[in-house]
């Protein structure tokens, strides 16, 4: 993703949802988009991740696959269910 992506060019920099519940990985996550220029939001819960992704405020999502409550599999598929073309890159530390 760009920062002259077509979601951004008309609304500024773009916002980047994180939902991870590991602090080290979204702190350096959210550490790496930030020194990017970009806007960062960091949930923990998958739960918390769904109602924010379902916002609309958000340009792109990086969804950890392994989350309390509710993991990535279970939000991806309900934002997709519910009309929500939002760019997702899925973070997993799954070895199959």
């Amino acid at each position: 993703m760009t920062k002259s992506s077509e979601n951004t060019e008309s609304a500024g920099t773009a916002r980047i949802l994180i939902v991870e519940d590991e602090d080290k990985i979204a702190k350096s996550i959210k550490a790496a988009f930030q020194n990017a220029g970009y806007i960062t939001e960091w949930i923990r819960t998958g739960d918390d991740g769904l109602r924010m992704a379902m916002s609309g405020e958000f340009d792109l999502l990086v969804l950890d696959v392994m989350l309390p409550v509710k993991d990535g599999f279970q939000i991806l598929s309900e934002l997709r269910a519910a009309g929500s073309r939002m760019l997702v890159l899925m973070l997993t530390s799954r070895d199959s």
